[in-house]
């Protein structure tokens, strides 16, 4: 099973929290380099590979570790607030 089959989208509600944590994770970017991004893996690996040069395998493994990071970051905020998103239960 190939990693992307692992990692999905972030939830198109948690779209500005994705962005929030881009600007949290590296650090050197604005608030108008993320404007259009859309929370999705893709998307990510492009952005990196075209901002930081990064091959395509680097710029996959770290759009795969950084949108799991978030879907966790997500979940643990549903859990705790106590609604739950049929949607993140299931991945």
């Amino acid at each position: 099973m190939l990693a992307s089959d692992l990692v999905s989208d972030i939830p198109a509600y948690a779209k500005g929290f994705f962005k929030a944590e881009v600007l949290n994770r590296w650090t050197d970017l604005s608030p108008g380099d993320v404007t259009t991004l859309n929370a999705e893996r893709d998307e990510l690996i492009s952005f990196l590979q075209q901002r930081y040069g990064f091959g395509r395998r680097r710029a996959a493994s770290e759009a795969d570790n950084f949108i799991a990071h978030v879907q966790n970051r997500v979940r643990l905020a549903t859990e705790i607030s106590g609604h739950t998103n049929p949607k993140i239960n299931a991945a």
